[in-house]
C-alpha cells in the first residue's frame, strides 16, 4: 500500500490505526477475502488519506481497442489469436 508517494507496510498501517485491526486482516481486505466494517473502513480511509468512496469503490477496467506491434516473425495464426 502506498500513501503520498511513499510505501506503507501493512504493519505500519495497522499501527497508524492504533491497532484497530491486525496487519493480517488488512491483507485480507486488500485481497478481497474480507470486507471491513464501516468503522474500520473509515479508519483505513483516514490512515491512508483517501475517501471511503475511493477505498470501497470497485475498480473497473475497460479495453476499447487493443493494438499490438507485429513482428515480421509473427505468424498469421498467432496474430489471429491476439
Amino acid at each position: 500500500m502506498s500513501r503520498g508517494g511513499g510505501r506503507l507496510s501493512l504493519r505500519d498501517l495497522s499501527s497508524n490505526m492504533n491497532g484497530m485491526v491486525s496487519a493480517q486482516a488488512i491483507g485480507k481486505y486488500e485481497r478481497g477475502e474480507m470486507m471491513p466494517s464501516s468503522s474500520v473502513a473509515i479508519a483505513l480511509a483516514n490512515a491512508l488519506d483517501v475517501s471511503t468512496t475511493y477505498l470501497l469503490s470497485p475498480t473497473v477496467i475497460s479495453l476499447e481497442s487493443v493494438d499490438f506491434r507485429k513482428l515480421a516473425s509473427t505468424r498469421v495464426r498467432e496474430r489471429a489469436m491476439v
